[in-house]
C-alpha cells in the first residue's frame, strides 16, 4: 500500500497514514459500498477482489491496488455504484473524519491522497476508452 499510495512522502508520515487505519479480511458478500448511500471510509484493497455494479448500468471488477470509499455511517459523500467482496479480501480501511484531521494536521498526506486518486481516474480513464475502443473495433454478428 505504502508503495502504490503514497510513496512520496517521508516513512514518517507514512506510518501515521497506516495507524489512522485497520487492516481486516472481508469475506464473498461484504458491501464496501452501496449506491446512493454515504461515504465514510477510505479503503485500500491489497488482495482479493470485489465487483461494483452501478444500477442497471452494468458492472466492473473493483481493482486492488488502489483507494476507495467505503460507506457505513453519517453523511459525507454518496456512492455511485455498490462494491461487494467476490471473494476474501485484505484490506485496509480508515474513518473518513479521523482522516480528514490528520490530512488537516499533516498537508503532505493530504497531497499523496490526490495524487493517488488522480493516478487511479487516469487509470480508469485509460482502461474505458480500451473497453470502447474494442466495442468499436468487433465486428456485429451478421444474422
Amino acid at each position: 500500500m505504502l508503495e502504490r499510495v503514497v510513496s512520496n512522502i517521508d516513512s514518517r508520515l507514512q506510518r501515521k497514514l497506516l495507524d489512522v487505519g485497520v487492516w481486516t479480511t472481508g469475506e464473498p458478500g461484504l458491501a464496501l459500498t452501496r449506491e446512493g448511500q454515504s461515504v465514510n471510509e477510505l479503503v485500500y484493497l491489497a488482495s482479493g477482489e470485489a465487483l461494483i455494479t452501478f444500477g442497471r448500468r452494468g458492472h466492473r471488477r473493483l481493482p486492488r491496488g488502489r483507494l476507495h470509499r467505503r460507506d457505513d455511517g453519517p453523511p459525507q459523500d454518496e456512492a455511485t455504484g455498490t462494491a461487494v467482496l467476490s471473494k476474501p479480501t485484505r484490506y485496509w480501511a480508515a474513518d473518513a473524519r479521523v482522516l480528514r484531521q490528520l490530512c488537516h494536521a499533516e498537508p503532505e498526506i493530504l497531497s499523496a491522497l490526490r495524487s493517488s486518486f488522480a493516478r487511479n481516474l487516469r487509470e480508469k480513464l485509460i482502461a474505458s476508452n480500451l473497453a470502447a475502443l474494442e466495442t468499436l473495433q468487433d465486428p456485429a454478428p451478421e444474422g
